[in-house]
């Protein structure tokens, strides 16, 4: 500041008063907040010197203190901040001057204010926020700003959306899965009849070779002159018979179980719905207008 530089001292002096407070920093404070223009923060400190000089007895400080503060007086830029009745009567009503809140009790009172630009806010529960910027830029005046009557917030209507309703699942018919199954088993037990019919036969066909001792037999039956033979031929070609009739049986089971499990596994099938086709228009109103909302389902 003895350089002339009391831009860049001032927030020097307040941090240092800030760390560690003392009255002769907020002396020097004070009197670089007079050479920047800061009349009515430099008027305040000095008014807080003086009364912390009267407290602590030091009565030369304080009668620099006030003589400093007179000498500024004449020259404060007063602001009266005037709330409408409308807003005043708000609950929860909240007036800033510079990010800090004001008494109601401020409401048509001049207080001084440091030269330049300002921003008031006001703001309530379901209110518009207001703001201004008024600029205080002669000494000596006062600059006054009235707090109008606060708008409502616009009340939006909201179209209600309804969820689509779920599908509707068609449960399947169990006849066609009892019907597979029962043929699968009917058919595989027939099956196993026959295997053991096919084996039966092969035992007799085994037992008539063994009568023959070692008599060749030839096919077809009726080549043989051998009554013997005949018989063996007939009963081995029976065995056969029987024993590919089983194995098919067991096949068409397989098939059979495989449709059912198949028929089992499928999806359940959605009911089909028939199609809608409609149109719905919700009137939408803003801060900045109204619009139509047009909604429908094709």
């Amino acid at each position: 500041m003895a350089a002339g530089q009391s831009e860049a001292a001032c927030p020097k002096f307040a941090a240092s008063q800030k760390l560690d407070p003392g009255m002769g920093t907020k002396f020097r404070l004070a009197e670089c907040y007079e050479k920047v223009g800061k009349t009515a923060s430099a008027w305040a400190l000095f008014l807080e010197i003086g009364d912390e000089a009267r407290s602590t007895k030091r009565p030369e400080r304080e009668e620099i203190a006030r003589t400093r503060a007179a000498a500024l007086a004449p020259k404060l830029a007063r602001m009266n901040i005037l709330v409408a009745p409308a807003s005043a009567s708000l609950p929860g009503l909240v007036v800033l001057r510079d990010g800090t809140t004001l008494d109601s009790a401020i409401s048509g009172v001049a207080l001084p204010v440091d030269p330049g630009e300002h921003v008031l806010r006001a703001t309530a529960p379901g209110k518009i926020a207001w703001e201004s910027k008024p600029v205080v830029a002669q000494p000596s005046k006062t600059v006054e700003v009235t707090v109008p009557a606060l708008e409502d917030q616009p009340r939006v209507a909201v179209a209600t959306i309804t969820p689509p309703d779920s599908p509707a699942i068609e449960r399947r018919s169990l006849v066609p899965l009892v019907l597979l199954g029962g043929v699968a088993v009917v058919t595989a037990a027939f099956g196993g009849i026959m295997l053991g019919l096919s084996g039966g036969k092969a035992n007799d066909a085994n037992a008539q070779a063994a009568s023959l001792k070692g008599a060749r037999c030839v096919a077809p039956p009726g080549t043989n002159t051998n009554a013997a033979c005949t018989t063996l031929v007939n009963t081995a070609k029976s065995a056969d018979s029987l024993h590919n009739a089983g194995v098919g049986m067991f096949v068409g089971a397989g098939v059979l179980g495989a449709a059912a499990i198949t028929y089992l596994l499928l999806p359940p099938r959605v009911a089909k719905k028939p199609s809608t086709t409609g149109l719905r228009a919700t009137p939408v109103v803003g801060p900045d207008g109204a619009a139509l909302l047009v909604s429908g389902s094709f």
